[in-house]
């Protein structure tokens, strides 16, 4: 294993030791901010459009930020949190696109160490036997955490062998296992990825008519698929707690924008603090006056009491950044993300193959998601290696297409 590989491998098993510094930092961001000095930057950002965007994104989220906070007199352990949320990501993202842009297969040694060590340090106790009536939310914490960078790595593998329709398949099993254990959103999350994969497998060209009616027959199926999957969580016991108690609460669970409503409360309880200071926003780490936000929470999922945490949980990247920074940070963000997303879809779109890209697939799907309904903290954890795959790999794919173009004209003066 040469020094690039190794630093990925140490920051992956790094990822899941926590000290408790400036909120709960990571060792592997230690390990990045240790060796910052030594990484060439200004080639870097120099070589790397994507990079250059990133980094003045959360610069000016940073100071959206500064100024909120200024604005909302927040308290020091509130916004030197908040600050180093910005600070953090651009040093992670900057080590990871070093590191991964000298090797090819460099993201499948951090893929594969970071399953060693979730496997081995999840979220909980690893158990064989558990009680699955009273906890069904463990298979999500505790094993999706491990099967998922393992299944990715599997499928750089599968690719590499041209074993391309097994890769899809396998995402396909793999979600509806997740949808039947209660981890539905990465169910989801893999079952579109494998349909986007398979189409592209086959390479079927499309009309707008067909693009039409693709769409139609696509909402059908799902409409149909969640209708039975409705049926079988309320009345035969389907899908674990937290769907059925989702579901109970719907007014009417065979619409599935209700279920998004209940299962994702804090994404509308959001909107409401927005609205408030839709200018400056809240300030890091937003308080909650007399828990208002948290009661509005409350009154969405029919409870008629509630535990108030002190600050407005941003579980949403997007609508966070808003809340928290201001407008300002609200298209910062936005900017950055579009940007990627747009690098992320010109590759699916194009006939570049590399071996990782069912990964690259996965990784879009599962980062518009976690944009829309994970929260901040994300900018901090799984940005910086979704921002420096994306932004290494768009190199990687602009050189493909210079070489194509070169032997291109090399045929045609021949």
């Amino acid at each position: 294993m040469n020094r690039n590989k190794l630093f990925l491998s140490i920051y992956a098993v790094t990822t899941r030791i926590i000290i408790d510094i400036v909120g709960k930092l990571m060792l592997a961001e230690v390990i990045a901010l240790v060796t910052f000095p030594f990484i060439n930057k200004r080639k870097l950002i120099r070589k790397y459009k994507g990079l250059r965007i990133v980094i003045v994104s959360l610069l000016v989220l940073l100071l959206a930020q500064i100024v909120s906070d200024l604005f909302n007199n927040s308290i020091p352990t509130d916004y030197l949190r908040g600050w180093a949320l910005m600070l953090f990501s651009i040093v992670s993202t900057i080590f990871l696109v070093n590191y991964i842009s000298k090797n090819n297969n460099g993201i499948i040694y951090y893929l594969f160490f970071l399953f060693v060590i979730r496997l081995l340090f999840g979220n909980s106790d690893l158990s064989v036997i558990y009680n699955w009536a009273e906890n069904t939310n463990i298979f999500k914490s505790r094993f999706v955490v491990f099967l998922n960078p393992l299944l990715l790595v599997i499928s750089y593998y599968l690719f590499s062998l041209n074993i391309k329709r097994i890769t899809a398949i396998l995402f396909m099993l793999y979600g509806f296992i997740c949808i039947s254990l209660d981890a539905r959103s990465n169910g989801l999350i893999f079952i579109v990825s494998s349909f986007i994969l398979y189409l592209k497998i086959e390479n079927i060209r499309f009309t707008y008519l067909k693009i039409f009616g693709l769409i139609l027959f696509i909402g059908v199926v799902f409409y149909l698929a969640y209708i039975y999957y409705v049926n079988q969580v309320l009345f035969h016991g389907f899908g674990g707690s937290n769907a059925f108690t989702q579901l109970s609460r719907s007014k009417n669970p065979y619409n599935p924008f209700e279920l998004i409503y209940h299962g994702r409360t804090d994404f509308f309880v959001l909107i409401q603090a927005i609205i408030d200071k839709p200018i400056l926003g809240h300030g890091s780490w937003a308080k909650d006056p007399n828990g208002i936000y948290m009661a509005l929470n409350a009154k969405i999922n029919g409870m008629s009491s509630y535990k108030s945490i002190g600050y407005i949980p941003a579980h949403s990247v997007l609508l966070g950044s808003w809340a928290y920074a201001g407008i300002i940070g609200f298209i910062a963000t936005l900017f950055m993300f579009v940007k990627l997303f747009r690098y992320y879809i010109i590759i699916i779109n194009s006939k570049y193959r590399p071996k990782i890209y069912p990964i690259l697939i996965v990784s879009l799907i599962d980062m518009i998601w976690a944009f829309l309904f994970s929260p901040l903290g994300l900018l901090r954890t799984t940005f910086p290696i979704f921002a420096a795959l994306i932004i290494v790999e768009y190199e990687r794919f602009n050189k493909y297409n210079k070489m194509v173009l070169r032997k291109q004209n090399y045929i045609l003066k021949k």
